[in-house]
């Protein structure tokens, strides 16, 4: 056999010397070896059908066909832990509406497990965790299932709080320019929570957040009372935007400084948000029209990238 030209499609031609035929050689395993990466390069890249079908020379439906089988397989996570210490950074993420979602957990260095689920709950998130090897600490957005769960599972476990996700929600309570003295009062301090590393630090901080709490108790304990037409009365509290902004801080000061002194602690969950959550949403936008089953193996083909 020798070399002889190629065909229209690239492919290389042979000749048998003996019989003067020339023929191809078709090779199942390296056909679907590259034909899967051509799939991976499409879900989880940039790009598109058309430019994949020029660059092997066949039109649009073909490949189209040729993908339809690998839509049945999803990687399944690897969940391979080394370390006995090690920080745990989770998250879920929508997929479709409120009935379709994916809990993430992870590393600072790679992916470690993913589950799909129809939402964020305290039973989805216990069945998640018992999967994996009890963490030294995690570092979550404060989500009340995910909580309940992490302190049911791992009473010991430290939990760190993300910052950004807790600096937010008080923008939700406050705005950006609150009117009230109280309000504003607060936003300074929010100002100066990206700016805590050391201890000294932390405790400064929490004294000037309780001497402001304590300043306008009387006015975050204030009532508007209503009389309804059947002799009932009704009453509610009267700054209660205020009163939440700054109760989510008394609760979750437990939480919000567990970094400091361990280095090996992030404060945010940037790491997911950033790394793995905006590439999602940016794919799942790309490949928008995908059934559920379909968006799932996108994900787990992108998740399985992110596992080292």
């Amino acid at each position: 056999m020798q070399k002889w030209g190629k065909t229209s499609r690239g492919k290389q031609r042979w000749l048998c010397m003996s019989c003067q035929r020339s023929s191809i050689r078709k090779r199942t395993d390296t056909k679907e070896f590259f034909l899967r990466k051509e799939f991976i390069k499409w879900l989880t890249g940039n790009a598109t059908l058309k430019e994949i079908a020029l660059r092997r020379k066949i039109s649009k439906r073909t490949i189209i066909r040729y993908f339809k089988p690998l839509w049945s397989h999803a990687h399944k996570p690897l969940m391979t832990v080394s370390s006995d210490r090690y920080v745990l950074i989770c998250d879920g993420v929508y997929i479709y509406k409120r009935e379709c979602c994916v809990l993430i957990a992870r590393t600072k260095l790679s992916v470690i497990s993913w589950k799909f689920t129809q939402y964020e709950s305290t039973q989805s998130w216990k069945i998640f965790f018992q999967k994996l090897k009890k963490p030294y600490a995690v570092v979550c957005d404060g989500q009340k299932g995910m909580l309940l769960a992490i302190r049911t599972l791992w009473s010991t476990t430290r939990i760190q709080r993300c910052l950004a996700h807790l600096i937010r929600s008080e923008q939700t309570y406050l705005t950006k320019k609150p009117k009230t003295k109280a309000g504003k009062e607060l936003v300074l301090l929010l100002k100066r929570l990206s700016l805590i590393w050391t201890r000294r630090q932390k405790r400064r901080w929490i004294r000037s957040y309780w001497n402001v709490f304590n300043r306008y108790a009387s006015l975050l304990k204030e009532r508007s009372y209503l009389k309804r037409p059947n002799g009932t009365t009704t009453w509610w509290y009267t700054h209660r935007h205020l009163r939440s902004a700054y109760y989510l801080i008394k609760h979750s000061l437990a939480e919000m400084f567990v970094y400091v002194g361990h280095y090996d602690i992030p404060r945010t969950t940037n790491h997911v948000e950033g790394g793995i959550n905006s590439r999602l949403k940016e794919l799942l936008h790309r490949h928008r029209g995908l059934r559920i089953q379909k968006k799932k193996v996108l994900i787990s083909q992108f998740l399985i990238t992110k596992c080292h």
